[in-house]
């Protein structure tokens, strides 16, 4: 399915990724990016594959943190049995017991890294994949990803933030008063975050 064409298209532009020659410049930061056409479905769709090195950094910082905390939460546990320290992995970081062999001795857990299961998760950081039926240049294809997901970060703000997943009014006047005050705190609240971004 498209969990395995994606593995695929990783494995497959791996190498590329990391050339000068895929480095692109978008909005100020050097992204690398490699294109790839293939077919669907007997459609013929076009793949292309970003990496951002800060983001790979800033993922891959967390994760290992995340990691060795985990892992040091576990060691100074008491256990009595594997299901407990897999419910323990799972309840402190949901899916965590994959990157994980256990081993318990005397009450104690011992966890060793599954090397696989590891490479797979960080092959995959700072990378991401939009796929579209139009051949388009990357830098494109990025500011309409990047336009669509303000554009969904704005309903999730009128939807969450501002409370506004019922109108709950009584007359049309006030349904009209409340829909301008919303739109008038969307443009606010998206102006202040721009000019956060900004400085």
């Amino acid at each position: 399915g498209q969990v395995k064409q994606s593995q695929i298209l990783l494995n497959e532009t791996k190498r590329e990724l990391n050339s000068p020659l895929s480095s692109i410049l978008f909005e100020g930061d050097a992204l690398f990016a490699v294109k790839r056409q293939y077919e669907l479905n007997d459609n013929m769709l076009y793949a292309t594959v970003f990496f951002d090195q800060k983001h790979y950094t800033d993922e891959s910082n967390r994760f290992y943190k995340r990691l060795n905390e985990l892992e040091l939460v576990i060691h100074t546990g008491t256990f009595y049995n594997l299901p407990q320290v897999e419910d323990a992995l799972e309840s402190a970081w949901k899916g965590s017991s994959r990157y994980f062999n256990i081993v318990l001795t005397d009450n104690k857990a011992t966890l060793t890294r599954k090397r696989n299961a590891l490479s797979w998760r960080i092959n995959r950081m700072g990378k991401m994949i939009l796929i579209s039926d139009q051949d388009c240049d990357a830098i494109e294809l990025l500011t309409w990803y990047r336009q669509r997901d303000s554009v969904e970060k704005a309903f999730d703000l009128l939807k969450n933030e501002l409370d506004e997943q019922r109108l709950r009014v009584h007359s049309t006047e006030t349904m009209h008063g409340k829909l301008f005050l919303n739109f008038l705190s969307t443009i606010l609240y998206a102006a202040m975050l721009n000019k956060l971004a900004d400085s």
